[in-house]
Formats: structure tokens, C-alpha cells, sequence
């Protein structure tokens, strides 16, 4: 390179500083998006004036119609920091001026901050389809954060950039914002990060090349292998142009997300590269006219992740099915990118928050040799990375940060197999275990989901089970051994009597470690190996075939050595008793259903128990998982006496059931006497607060209804828990935990009642108090599981006759709909008409499906509720037609009269839904047929007495 090239090189890097600080941040906005983000200031000087929220729309290219909106925004989300908050919509598809809003699927959102003519954020929604739902996202911003600064063009001390995703499930989730910007610790549970997705997070803009060039995570792809909306896989490339420098690679092996259950992953591989890839697995994407730098294409990220030449992997196990940030005071759900490891002397670790040292198991391969390979050691009965040299478990059982036993493992001869585990049970630096295994070759797997799930998932079933069978008989055997002086170890008294109680934090941390396969077999892995180490140091003299004992357990196979400590114990048999109680029947649940229903309400007949199991005793029992895991799983239960005759009537419980399966649960039972069991409260009820002695209101964790006049009403919540009782002073406005979302008005409000006459329609409520309706309201009860309400109508009169209607209305734990369970006498005639109604909402599209048996409608409530949506679920069979009315629109249903029949309702909130950016109208619809189908499954119930 001669000197004249090199002084030019000099002067070019003197001059770009300049050319750089000389654009203001509103011109590389503009240069960024479009002239689309520009404001008009004569408009924003007028919405400044104006009252906040209030919308001022412009016809900017005078075709008649509204394409544009200013207002100040005031939704709650963005918490007055950015106030006054300045936002321009543009609309992009040319349906603004239906409805007067900006919607999720097409728009172009410009905020600005302060309100000061700076453009600070811009969020683009693209729908590529145009099928009126969003499939591509992108976030324009400035950031001053340091690590952004290294990696961008600094244009007076800020960062810009695009932050782009795509929704290649299209399940309409994608990123949740706050002040219009991406903010992890506040808008990360609220965003998707699920399904069939990937994102960029961040493209740098270089204004001067007019391009935008990849950042950190280039790029973070989702995965959902069963169609089912859930991601098994995650995978994490840190890669800029053809080049990956870092990879974190996630599975959900066990396939247990589910339901409410959004992100579960047991293991990770991390590792360090580089590791090169071509063009053709790339491409570039062009953000409104601007070309991105190459971007992995979704469908080739996983193959360049597994077939990468990578210099060092670690494996993270998450042992206990906790995969949470552990830091005190954080956001405690199971993190979304799957397992984030804790750096080590090994390797460095690849993002953050790290799943923290303990209760997780770290394997590494120093030097990439096992090519992502795994074999399964019947040893320990895990799969292991093959390559890996070192592995350890450090195990902190009670969550205090600080160890309580360790192991380790690690491949003395170098041939990719662990042959040496070390165990350390009172983590005193000593190991108390070592063994050696000579034959330690085993089957290799490759990294391939189905392959391991295959190995994974029999194995884990078959190890809880034989822990329990080996832990049941040493703990016999040692009280044999040491008399009065055996104690219960201490990880299973804290795993029988404190993990659910003192390990919460707000978020069922130990609850659901308790009740998962992997924690089961977690403490019971701890658990076996302390009472071994008990009973190895104990006098053994009086086993003959203690050699053989060893020799099983040291290889894992633990069935084995139990039976043979077992022949060493004359007349042993497992326990299959529940505390004090003497008797005991079997419930038998049965599935027959493809849908796996969640959390879903059994309401089961005392009569028909006691005609098969006579005995049964209503005022004593409890009933539990028939699988017994270190510890019996209850399940929360109660007894509900309907008529007020104080005799049991019914007895109620909530319980998830697999597809096309059967479920057996054990209930245990006195003859005679009472007890009283002590569950969470996850229903209550409520009625005649804040002086309207007309209400009455019965609710669960996630959901709220009353009714007042025979109207029906809901309120949204945000946060679990029980709201009736204290709603706040002014439950009508916005609050952390939620509000009333529904204008009643003088319409049924969510399912009040009306019966039919041909057209007539003669309404069973008092619209504000009007009408000649009597109400009776009663309690019946209050959770734990259930709560229930009747409501008695009567001097119902039309010309042909006169009526009666009877509604109990129940909530169920853990559940959003409402069972309304009606039933309605008539002076004339065997059958009757009804209609649960639902009230209309502005431009709001609804939807029935006579088929599904649904009725739903989705709209704006009003401008701080925002969107709404409310559905009617029934049976087809009782279907007769359809209605409307000025405020209301009704499913005509024909009923015997006399006869209880049901039908459900449902509210939900936009701000209450997991993830609130972007559902649309039909997404609420098909959440609601989905509802219907798991509603209507035809649960079999058998019982039988042991």
C-alpha cells in the first residue's frame, strides 16, 4: 500500500466523524423509515393543545378518507415517562377510515417523545399476506447503551437501529412495547418469543452506506415442531456477515409446554466458533427500501448450528426444571431463550441472565471433538455429550446459594465417555463416592430432537418410578439398622414439607417443581444417593448379598438392587397408604380427546360415588396423584352443598388431562368424622359492594364476572389472584391488576338472559334497575376450586304464560370462563327458547360458528379499556337461530323446560392476554372454539374401591 493511499485512508478517517454528527437525529429517522415519519407541525401543535388521548385525523392525501391520527398517548403501558407522548399512525393498508383506529396488522406508529419535534421511536407492523393480521415487525430506535456504541456508527453519542421479526407460524404474537421501544426487563414476558418465529435484534444503520448491518443476535430463531403454537426448539447464532462467533442451541425435550405452560426447555448447547457459512444459506431483507446486511435464513439455521465446526460446547442441563434468573428480586418465569449457561474455568458464557451455578448440570467438550453427539449412560441414566471431558452437578436443594452436594464426572481415557462419577453429599470437599466404570462405550445419538425425545422421556418416567421403589426400601432398611436414631434426610423432609411453602417468590417456583417429572426424579436422585451413602457406611454384615446390592446400584440399576435389599428385609412391602386415612377408591379420569385440557373442572355426584363405593365419607378425604413421588401430590378439592340442606352435594376439583389417555387419582377416606383440608383460595365470591346492593359477583385467579339487574359484566386482570372482595376504589379505571371492561349499559351485558316467543323476546333482567323482574341472589360458595352463585327469577310474564329461570354461574380455579348452568320452567309448553346475550361494541367484528357452537364478537371498548372480546360457547344440538337487537346480539337456544341445561361465557382484555401485540378478531374467535372443544369433551369417569 504506497503512502498516498495510506494519507488518503487517514484524511477518510478525520472526515466521516464530521459527515456523521452533522445529521440530526430526525433526518436519520426520516432517511431511515420515509418521509411517512415525518410530522406535520401545524397538527402537532394542535394535538398538543388538546385533550391527552384525544384523536385529531387527517386526510393527508385528500381522498376524502382518514389515513393519518395524532394523539397523545395515555395508555397506561407507557406509564407517563416519555409524557407527553406524541404519536402519529399512518395507515398503510387504507382501512382507517372504517374504524377511525390503527390497528396491528399494517400501520405505521411514530412516536415522539416529550413532545418536543424529535422522533424518538417507530413501529412498523407489515402484514405480507393481506389477510389482515401481522406477519413481519420492525422497531426503529436510537440507543445510548454502550455495547451499542461499539458495535454501530455513533451519531452524536446514539446508536440507530432496526429491530426486525417475522412470524413464520403466523399466530399474530410478536414484540410487546413500552413508550413504542423493546425493553427487556419490562416487556419481555409480554412479547411472544414462541411458535414458528425468528428475530434480528439489532440491525445497525450506517447513514452514510444507507445500509442496516446485523448486531448481536443475528439471528434468534424459534421453532415449533408439532404445530401446536409452542416452540421445542431455540437457537441463538451470534453471526455477522458469514461468519458465527457464538451459539446457544435449546431444546424442550420432554414436549411439556403447554396450555398456560409458554416456555419450558430442558437443555442447551453453547458454543464458541468461528464458524463459517455461505451466501446461499443467507439472505437480505430490504426495511422500507433500505437492504439489511445477510441474515441466516429460518430455515437454515439449524442445520448451519449442528453442522458448524465449533472449538468448544458446553452442555446445560436443567436438572430441576427450573430455568429461571435466579437473582433475588428479578422476573422469575422460565426464560424464553432457552437455557442460558453460567460462565465457567471452561468456557465463557453466551448471553444473559445465566440460569446460575446450581441445580444444573454442566458438561464440556474443551476442544468441539464430539461434534454434538450424545450417548446415554445407564450409570446415572442421563444422556451426556460425548466429547465432553469435565461434567459436574452442583446441587443447592433449598435455594439459599450455597452448595449442598456435588458431583461430578469426567472421561479419564479420553475416548468421549464419562467413566468416573465423584459424589460429594454434604458438600464438605470430600468425595464420599467414586466410581470407576472400565466398559464405558456406549450407543451414540445424534443431535436430532425426536431421536433424543425418544431416549429421553421412557427413561425419565422409568427413573422416577425406581427411585422411589430404592428410596422407599432403604429408608426401611435403615430405620431397621439404626433404630430411634434414623431420621427422615433432610432434602426429603424439604422436598416433602417446605419446597412448595418456602421456595415461591411469587412465581410456584417450588410448586411446579414438585409436580414435574424432572424435579421428581432431581431430589429423588439426591435423595437415594444420601440414604445409599447411609447405608453403605452402615453395618452391613447381616446382607449377604450386599457385593451384588453395590454392584447394581454403582451401575444404575436400581430396580435390581430394591429387590435384592428387599429379600434382605423379611415380610417389606411398600407403603400404599396416605397418612392416617384407612380406606381408600380409585378415580378413573378418561380422556378421549386429541386436546389436552388444562387445568380442566371435574364436578363429580356424591350419589353416584356412594353407589360404588358405599362408605365413601364426604366430610373426610383427600384426594391425591396414584403415583407416588417421594411424597403424595394432593389435589385441591372441595364439597359444595347446592340445595342448602347442609349434605354434600357435589365434589369439585381441577385436573390437566393428556390426550387420548386415562388419568388415576387415589382418594383416600374416613368412614366416620370430618377434616378439613387447607388449599390455596383460587375462587371467591362477592356481592353487594360499593352500595349496589344488586350485585353479585363470583370470580377465579384469572377472571371476574358479576351481575347486577340480570346483567352480566366482567372485569380484565392482569395479575392472578382474587379482585372481588377489593376492587379498589374506582375499579372502573385502569389499575396494576386490572379493571371492569364492559360498558353494560342496557344491554345483557356477557350472557344475560332473554327467552323467546317467536320474535318476541321478553328480557329476564332490569336494565339500570327498571322492570318488574324479581332477583334472588344467593352464595352457595366460595373455592378453594370452585365458586358458585345462584340467581332465581321470576314474575316473568308474557301473553302466552309465565316463567321461571334458575342460574347457577360458576368459576373455576386456574380457568377464564364462566359454567352457566340454567334452568327454566314455562306455564305453557314442554320446551322453551332462550338467548344468552352479548352486547355490541363500536365497529367490533363478531363471529358465530354454529358448527363449533360459538358466538364471539372482538372490538374497542372504549379508549382506555381499548380492545375487548366476549364469547357465548353452547351446544349445537340446542341451536335454533340467531338475533339482534339495537345493543345486543343473541344465540337463540331451545331447551326442555324444567331441565338444567348449560351453556359457558367468556370476557377476555387485550392487556390482559399473555401476549398482547397482535391478536386479531379471529384469533380471539378461535380461541374461543378451541375453549368449546375442550368444554365439550366427553370426560369418562369410573370409580372403584381398592
Amino acid at each position: 500500500m504506497d503512502f498516498r493511499r495510506l494519507f488518503f485512508m487517514f484524511l477518510l478517517t478525520l472526515c466521516v466523524p464530521e459527515v456523521i454528527a452533522a445529521q440530526t437525529n430526525n433526518e436519520i429517522f426520516l432517511r431511515m423509515v420515509g418521509p411517512e415519519a415525518a410530522m406535520d407541525k401545524a397538527v402537532t401543535a394542535k394535538v398538543l393543545q388538546s385533550e391527552p388521548g384525544e384523536k385529531l385525523a387527517v386526510d393527508s392525501d385528500g381522498d376524502g378518507r382518514i389515513d393519518t391520527l395524532y394523539f397523545i398517548d395515555i395508555d397506561d403501558r407507557h406509564q407517563n415517562e416519555r409524557s407527553p407522548l406524541l404519536v402519529k399512525i399512518v395507515d398503510e393498508d387504507g382501512d382507517m377510515y372504517m374504524t377511525g383506529e390503527g390497528d396491528f396488522d399494517s400501520d405505521l406508529y411514530v412516536a415522539d417523545w416529550y413532545g418536543d419535534g424529535t422522533i424518538d421511536r417507530v413501529i412498523d407492523y407489515i402484514d405480507l399476506d393481506h389477510d389482515n393480521d401481522v406477519d413481519e415487525q420492525v422497531l426503529y430506535q436510537w440507543s445510548d447503551m454502550r455495547h451499542f456504541l461499539a458495535q454501530s456508527e455513533n451519531y452524536g453519542g446514539k446508536a440507530y437501529c432496526a429491530v426486525w421479526a417475522k412470524d413464520y407460524g403466523d399466530d399474530n404474537r410478536l414484540w410487546y412495547d413500552i413508550n413504542y421501544e423493546y425493553n427487556q426487563r419490562t416487556t419481555q414476558w409480554l412479547t411472544d418469543f414462541n411458535g414458528d418465529e425468528m428475530f434480528v435484534y439489532a440491525f445497525f444503520y450506517d447513514y452514510v452506506e444507507n445500509i442496516f448491518n446485523p448486531g448481536f443476535e443475528n439471528p434468534f430463531a424459534f421453532y415449533d415442531l408439532d404445530d401446536d403454537t409452542y416452540s421445542e426448539e431455540v437457537v441463538r447464532l451470534g453471526a455477522a456477515g458469514f461468519k458465527a462467533n457464538t451459539l446457544r442451541y435449546s431444546m424442550d425435550l420432554d414436549n411439556d409446554t403447554q396450555g398456560s405452560n409458554h416456555h419450558d426447555y430442558d437443555f442447551s448447547v453453547s458454543a464458541i466458533g468461528p464458524v463459517d457459512y455461505n451466501a446461499e444459506k443467507c439472505m437480505t431483507l430490504n426495511l422500507r427500501g433500505i437492504e439489511t446486511g445477510p441474515v441466516i435464513t429460518w430455515e437454515h439455521v439449524r442445520r448451519i448450528a449442528k453442522e458448524g465446526d465449533w472449538a468448544k460446547i458446553h452442555l446445560t442441563w436443567d436438572e430441576n426444571d427450573n430455568n429461571i434468573d435466579p437473582v433475588e428480586g428479578r422476573q422469575h418465569n422460565e426464560r424464553w431463550e432457552g437455557i442460558i449457561s453460567f460462565g465457567n474455568e471452561y468456557i465463557r458464557q453466551v448471553g444473559g441472565p445465566s440460569c446460575g451455578p446450581y441445580n444444573k448440570r454442566n458438561e464440556v467438550d474443551t476442544d468441539g471433538s464430539g461434534d454434538f453427539r450424545f450417548y446415554y449412560s445407564t450409570v446415572d441414566r442421563r444422556l451426556h455429550l460425548y466429547g465432553a471431558e469435565v461434567g459436574w452437578i452442583r446441587a443447592d436443594y433449598d435455594y439459599d446459594d450455597q452448595m449442598d452436594m456435588e458431583i461430578t464426572m469426567k472421561d479419564g481415557d479420553g475416548n468421549g465417555f464419562f467413566d468416573t462419577w465423584k459424589y460429594d453429599v454434604d458438600a464438605d470437599g470430600t468425595f464420599d463416592r467414586v466410581f470407576y466404570l472400565v466398559d464405558d462405550t456406549c450407543t451414540l445419538y445424534p443431535f436430532e430432537y425426536q431421536t433424543l425425545h425418544e431416549v429421553y422421556v421412557p427413561s425419565l418416567e422409568k427413573s422416577v418410578k425406581d427411585n422411589q421403589q430404592l428410596i422407599d426400601v432403604l429408608r426401611e432398611v435403615l430405620a431397621k439398622i439404626h433404630g430411634t436414631d434414623f431420621k427422615i434426610d433432610e432434602i426429603e423432609d424439604y422436598f416433602r414439607s417446605s419446597l412448595v411453602t418456602d421456595y415461591d417468590r411469587g412465581y410456584g417456583l417450588g410448586e411446579k417443581i414438585k409436580n414435574s417429572l424432572e424435579g421428581s426424579r432431581y431430589y429423588g436422585d439426591l435423595i437415594r444417593e444420601r440414604y445409599w451413602q447411609l447405608f453403605a457406611g452402615s453395618d452391613t454384615a447381616g446382607f449377604s448379598k450386599f457385593p451384588d446390592i453395590k454392584r447394581a446400584y454403582e451401575r444404575g440399576d436400581f430396580t435390581r438392587a430394591a429387590d435384592l435389599l428387599e429379600d434382605n428385609v423379611p415380610g417389606y412391602k411398600a407403603s400404599s397408604r396416605h397418612g392416617s386415612f384407612p380406606k381408600r377408591f380409585t378415580i378413573e379420569l378418561t380422556n378421549p380427546a386429541d386436546l389436552y385440557l388444562e387445568h380442566h373442572p371435574v364436578v363429580l355426584d356424591i350419589e353416584t360415588i356412594r353407589k360404588n363405593v358405599p362408605g365413601f365419607n364426604p366430610r373426610s378425604f383427600e384426594i391425591v396423584e396414584a403415583e407416588r413421588r417421594i411424597d403424595w401430590r394432593g389435589i385441591p378439592s372441595q364439597m359444595d352443598d347446592l340445595h342448602g340442606d347442609t349434605k354434600p352435594d357435589e365434589l369439585v376439583f381441577v385436573r390437566s388431562l393428556k390426550p387420548l389417555s386415562t388419568t388415576t387419582l387415589h382418594c383416600y377416606y374416613t368412614p366416620e368424622g370430618s377434616s378439613d383440608n387447607a388449599y390455596p383460595q383460587k375462587t371467591d365470591t362477592h356481592r353487594d359492594w360499593l352500595d349496589l346492593k344488586a350485585n353479585i359477583g363470583w370470580e377465579s385467579n384469572l377472571c371476574a364476572y358479576r351481575m347486577y339487574y340480570g346483567q352480566i359484566d366482567f372485569f380484565g386482570k392482569r395479575l392472578d389472584g382474587l379482585r372481588l372482595k377489593n376492587p379498589g376504589p374506582n375499579y372502573h379505571s385502569v389499575s396494576d391488576w386490572g379493571m371492569d371492561v364492559l360498558h353494560v349499559g342496557r344491554s345483557s351485558g356477557l350472557g344475560g338472559i332473554s327467552i323467546w316467543e317467536d320474535d318476541e323476546r321478553i328480557p329476564v333482567m332490569n336494565p339500570a334497575g327498571e322492570g318488574t323482574v324479581q332477583i334472588e341472589r344467593t352464595i352457595l360458595s366460595s373455592g378453594p376450586v370452585r365458586s358458585l352463585v345462584r340467581i332465581d327469577f321470576t314474575n316473568i310474564h308474557s301473553a302466552k304464560g309465565e316463567y321461571t329461570v334458575s342460574l347457577l354461574m360458576s368459576a373455576f380455579a386456574d380457568n377464564r370462563f364462566s359454567r352457566q348452568d340454567i334452568t327454566i320452567t314455562a306455564t305453557a309448553g314442554d320446551s322453551v327458547v332462550y338467548s344468552p346475550g352479548v352486547t355490541k361494541l363500536p365497529n367490533d367484528t363478531f363471529h358465530i360458528d354454529t358448527g363449533s357452537g360459538v358466538l364471539t364478537n372482538f372490538g374497542i371498548s372504549d379508549n382506555e379499556i381499548k380492545d375487548i372480546g366476549m364469547g357465548i360457547i353452547f351446544k349445537p344440538g340446542e341451536y335454533t337461530g340467531y338475533s339482534e337487537s339495537e345493543t345486543d346480539r343473541y344465540v337463540r337456544l331451545k331447551i326442555p323446560a324444567g331441565k338444567q341445561c348449560t351453556h359457558w361465557i367468556i370476557g377476555g382484555w387485550r392487556k390482559g392476554f399473555m401476549s398482547p401485540v397482535a391478536p386479531s378478531a379471529k384469533d380471539w374467535a378461535d380461541s374461543v372454539e378451541e375453549l368449546a372443544r375442550r368444554l365439550c369433551v366427553p370426560v369418562g369417569i369410573r370409580y372403584y374401591e381398592d
